[in-house]
């Protein structure tokens, strides 16, 4: 069996929390045994250049994401739970989540729609999604509730989500937003069902986790 590497500590729980998403994706409307689930090596290696900001220190993140990519030379699939740290590094193995969130949002565009993107500062600032028109990253006043959110999540603890997404929808009428994309892993950890009635939420976690479970079947049904 193929196995999948989750790259974690950046942070801890955002890892965990892609882990239990693949094993509750496979599982959905499966009856399932031990024997069909995948092979995940979660390596949770302790970034010392990262922060609730995102990518403090780019030379030093490249550099422990090579360190943190040595033990899953084995792995045919790799999820690196952080978004910021997605640019940085090139291997073909790596489901892309930035990437993912935009494809997803641009082969679904209609016309005059726009999208919101709330990511971590660093996101923000080298623009890691996209610079088009219709691409808005959030506002000083929201990228900092975000990155509250985000500084909680790091350590366990949970956040007032309620006041997080009424400040998202405040935002997004103003500007006539039709989409958000959640753009960092941490904040993929909110639920985003209470949200999605009012505005269309593109979560990149869990276009990951849909690639790798499509993936993984596929794998299964092949190996039959």
């Amino acid at each position: 069996m193929k196995k999948l590497g989750i790259i974690g500590g950046a942070g801890a729980f955002s890892g965990l929390n892609i882990y239990k998403k693949i094993l509750y994706g496979v599982a959905r409307n499966r009856n399932l045994k031990d024997k069909d689930f995948p092979q995940i090596l979660l390596h949770n290696y302790p970034f010392s250049s990262i922060s609730s900001k995102g990518v403090d220190l780019p030379t030093l993140a490249k550099q422990e994401i090579e360190l943190a990519l040595k033990p899953l030379i084995e792995c045919a699939k790799i999820i690196i739970a952080c978004n910021s740290l997605n640019p940085l590094v090139s291997d073909s193995r790596i489901i892309n989540l930035p990437q993912l969130g935009l494809i997803h949002y641009k082969t679904r565009k209609k016309q005059n729609d726009k999208v919101l993107i709330l990511c971590s500062k660093t996101s923000k600032e080298h623009n890691i999604f996209s610079e088009d028109s219709d691409i808005i990253y959030s506002s000083n006043e929201l990228s900092e509730l975000s990155e509250l959110i985000i500084q909680n999540h790091i350590v366990g603890n949970t956040s007032n989500e309620l006041d997080y997404f009424h400040a998202i929808l405040t935002e997004s009428k103003k500007q006539d937003i039709t989409n958000i994309i959640v753009g960092c892993t941490e904040l993929s950890m909110l639920n985003w069902n209470k949200l999605s009635s009012y505005i269309n939420v593109i979560d990149c976690v869990d276009l990951a986790v849909q690639e790798f479970v499509l993936w993984h079947n596929k794998e299964q049904n092949e190996s039959l």
